[in-house]
């Protein structure tokens, strides 16, 4: 269908909109001006510069990531380049260079480790330095050659200083820089990372501290460890817990490019040896290789274990399986299992304060536009780039208001939560299942004394005592207690589990969620006597109360949102179970608090960059909303997670019609308003604010709408009070709109939201609603890998 724009700039053939106006409220601004500095710095550009970009090719061809061997080969004839097109850059297959070359095609003969190789020079096209109009990025109307040639300037400059690139992550490290953790398998790399970035108000070039954990020893050596460890198992349950450790995450191919590759699946039943492939190339005779061939003819290594499992990666575009050697791969990130003592070292390594992060980045900055040679390519090439980052002025956002039972108001000081629910949900019935060495007592006297303090009636549960725990067995225990012997007037079982079979965990979950339709809460008994009753048991029992329908608070709404107003959160997470699959977590509200939810999740192929079913989650949600008010609403609020800028266009063309088709799928005369919100967090845009001439993180609800945003409807907001380490803001892109809600009352209920997920006590980085949603997909994904039954829907179950 077709989608109505106004005033947007264009982008592929959909218009985004524009930013509203600002509003002059009689009652007075909700917020102050704060002034800010960021990691950006302001650059200019001679628009007159012409720069050639060239195709190169090679005799014989190269491997796409044979990186070191096309440098080395195009450094050997650096001279005769210079000679005939100036000054140049190589980024992959592309060379930019500065003078006007007297050719179309140039060949130049090279060669390398006894070699030959004849590389040859097409002029592809010229551009002017920050001038033309073609290939423009729709947000920010900037020509993407500019940008991609001047990021590859930045990128060679950074080379010079020692730094290297993994893959094409735009994260640069320098190898003497790290740490190793001591007494274990990490290492911490510190580095940079860049953009130049094109912003309302002009060009900036963007620089932030990055940070990178590798494993030391290869993704092969804990495939082994893990099977040494269960060596008493059946073969098919420790295929199954390697793939549930390494699905998800990502390791890094030493070898080539040093590329990043997401583990999608581990299949046993290929090896080194067996997997047969062709080469991809044009042409009859293509060569057939195993992968043992392979990597010893294109990268001169000897696998050492013929007959190791392969990792898969798939591809997104086409769905290909690309097949991964575990001995050539190490992990990235910490591992799970780290011990507290440990994470906190590598914490220490990799979170810098605001003083800290800026002195690094200033130290950088300095490196960059302070040696000779970089001086001259800047001046010849009309570049212009300020020593000094970027000030400006911001918002400071007036705290939302929460509500309390018994009439209590919170509008400052927003810490204490520990007040009367808001709606108490009335009492309810209740087990607990336990083994001998635990005594209930302390448990349920710590959940009455804490239910009076939040106004509750809890009435006394059933005990079901399992007697000793013996481990694994034990664990059957605990199911056909759930299975056969509970009493059926429970609404919520809580299950105390011994340290020892804390891995039943998952298998009390899918019990309760899918074969029983029963809420359940684990509590871990060692967790209990470690950290205290009093402080487990009142975040427990405010779990429980959310999961059965309790209201704990409700945040007050901002003034002139529609009545009828649906908030509608969204998020795509892995299914551990199996590689090729993900899980979308779709949550929306029910009621005017924004405090009642209809949660569902569906599953579909990794391959799909969209929520292929999101007409039907849509039609649901305003069905379960009918039900539930007799009412339809007016406008909804869609705020879309896990999309990046380049799938933007994606969503509006395939998903946004479809969210009309489910509006029209209820009458043809409905037609509610609609925005779409996408969340982006892993953004290293930064802001600091000033402590007498100290950076100091921003106080929670600082806001940036102005100078470091596109030209489009977006701005950034820090909603937390950050204590340690750097705050990162969180970046919302409006890419549909027809609701006229002004900008201001927009981002007061964003902000509003971030304090009302009820798993938290303050506020969260993303609206409640994505919050709801991420935590639903990462808990099915994780634990449950199927639909829930239908009668949990209406509840909270996942908290």
């Amino acid at each position: 269908m077709e989608l109505e724009r106004a005033n947007g700039q264009a982008r592929g053939a959909i218009a985004l909109p524009s930013r509203p106006q600002p509003i002059h409220s009689s009652g007075g601004r909700r917020w102050q001006p704060i002034r800010l500095v960021s990691n950006h710095f302001q650059v200019s550009l001679d628009k007159g510069v012409h720069i050639f970009t060239f195709y190169l090719s090679f005799e014989p061809l190269l491997e796409s990531d044979s990186r070191n061997l096309r440098q080395i080969l195009v450094e050997n004839v650096r001279a005769e380049l210079s000679a005939d097109i100036g000054f140049f850059i190589l980024t992959g297959n592309t060379i930019y260079g500065t003078q006007k070359p007297t050719f179309e095609k140039s060949s130049y003969r090279t060669q390398c480790e006894g070699t030959t190789y004849m590389m040859t020079l097409s002029l592809s096209r010229e551009f002017t330095l920050g001038g033309g109009a073609e290939g423009n990025d729709g947000r920010t109307g900037a020509p993407n050659s500019t940008f991609k040639f001047l990021n590859v300037l930045i990128k060679s400059y950074l080379r010079q200083l020692n730094y290297f690139e993994f893959g094409s992550s735009s994260r640069y490290f320098n190898r003497r820089e790290k740490e190793i953790i001591q007494d274990t398998n990490i290492v911490a790399l510190k580095g940079f990372v860049t953009s130049f970035m094109n912003y309302r108000d002009g060009l900036f070039l963007k620089i932030d501290i990055a940070s990178k954990i590798l494993r030391t020893d290869t993704v092969l050596s804990q495939i082994r460890g893990m099977e040494l460890d269960h060596s008493n198992g059946r073969r098919e349950d420790v295929e199954r817990l390697i793939r549930e450790s390494l699905v998800g995450t990502t390791v890094l191919g030493l070898y080539g490019n040093y590329r990043y590759w997401r583990v999608d699946d581990v299949d046993f039943s290929k090896t080194c040896e067996s997997y047969v492939f062709e080469e991809e190339t044009e042409g009859p005779n293509k060569r057939t290789y195993n992968l043992l061939s392979y990597y010893r003819l294109k990268y001169g290594l000897e696998i050492q274990d013929h007959h190791q499992p392969l990792l898969i990666h798939r591809q997104t575009k086409g769905n290909r399986l690309c097949y991964l050697v575990p001995e050539l791969c190490v992990a990235t990130g910490v591992p799970e299992d780290m011990a507290d003592k440990w994470k906190a070292k590598v914490a220490n390594f990799c979170i810098r304060n605001p003083t800290d992060r800026m002195a690094d980045i200033r130290k950088l900055t300095a490196s960059l536009l302070s040696s000779p040679q970089a001086q001259k390519q800047y001046k010849n090439l009309g570049i212009d780039i300020k020593e000094e980052p970027i000030t400006f002025e911001g918002k400071h956002l007036t705290l939302p208001t929460l509500l309390f039972g018994n009439g209590e108001r919170m509008s400052s000081n927003l810490s204490n939560f520990k007040r009367p629910f808001y709606e108490d949900g009335g009492s309810f019935s209740w087990a607990i299942v336990h083994f001998r060495d635990f005594t209930p007592a302390n448990l349920i006297k710590t959940f009455r004394n804490m239910s009076r303090m939040f106004g509750i009636d809890i009435e006394m549960p059933r005990l079901h005592n399992l007697g000793e725990c013996f481990g694994r067995r034990s664990a059957t225990d605990i199911e056909d207690v759930l299975l056969r012997r509970l009493e059926k007037q429970i609404e919520i079982v809580v299950i105390v589990l011994p340290g020892q079979i804390k891995s039943a965990y998952k298998s009390i979950k899918r019990i309760c969620y899918l074969d029983l339709g029963l809420l359940s809460q684990v509590i871990m008994a060692n967790t209990l006597h470690k950290k205290g009753y009093e402080p487990i048991c009142s975040k427990l029992l405010q779990q429980i109360a959310a999961k059965r329908g309790s209201k704990l608070w409700i945040v007050e709404r901002p003034i002139a949102l529609p009545s009828k107003l649906m908030l509608v959160g969204a998020n795509i997470c892995n299914d551990k179970s199996e590689g090729g699959r993900v899980v979308i977590g779709f949550c929306a509200t029910m009621d005017p608090t924004f405090s009642r939810y209809y949660s569902r999740v569906v599953f579909q192929k990794r391959s799909k960059e969209i929520i292929e079913n999101v007409r039907i989650l849509f039609k649901e949600a305003i069905l379960e909303w009918f039900a539930q008010n007799r009412d339809i609403p007016e406008a909804i609020i869609f705020f879309r997670d896990g999309v990046t800028e380049t799938q933007e266009c994606t969503l509006l063309s395939l998903e946004v019609p479809q969210i009309f088709e489910a509006f029209a799928d209820m009458a043809s005369e409905y037609k509610p308003k609609l925005a779409v919100v996408v969340i982006d967090k892993r953004i290293t845009q930064k802001f600091f604010a000033t402590d007498q001439g100290t950076l100091i993180n921003p106080p929670q609800g600082t806001l940036v709408d102005r100078i470091i945003v596109s030209k489009g409807y977006d701005f950034y907001m820090v909603s937390q009070d950050v204590k340690r380490g750097t705050a990162t803001p969180t970046h919302y892109r409006i890419i549909y709109d027809n609701t006229d809600i002004p900008q201001e009352i927009m981002q007061e209920l964003i902000y509003s939201q971030c304090y009302a997920y009820w798993n938290w006590s303050g506020s969260i980085r993303v609206p409640a609603p994505v919050q709801y949603a991420n935590k639903l997909s990462l808990f099915v994904g994780q634990t449950l890998n199927e639909d829930p039954r239908k009668e949990l829907r209406k509840k909270l179950y996942y908290l």
